[in-house]
């Protein structure tokens, strides 16, 4: 999967770029193109997979957030 849609309406650039500095080095963030669906993958293990999705980058910025302060 690309961590970059080639089809991001230019309000959401500024802000993905925000996202991908924040979460990047923990996450995969990008955009389904058919749907628009926001995800995120975390590769936690080798074996194990974590992903968040939302309908907006924003919503998924803050499902993300909360994935930062849960324990």
């Amino acid at each position: 999967m690309d961590r970059y849609s080639s089809s991001l309406p230019d309000q959401n650039e500024n802000y993905l770029a925000d996202v991908l500095k924040t979460y990047g080095n923990r996450w995969e963030v990008g955009q389904e193109p058919d749907t628009g669906v926001w995800f995120a993958i975390e590769r936690p293990t080798p074996t194990a997979l974590h992903i968040v999705v939302d309908h907006t980058l924003a919503g998924l910025a803050t499902k993300l957030n909360a994935e930062g302060t849960a324990s």
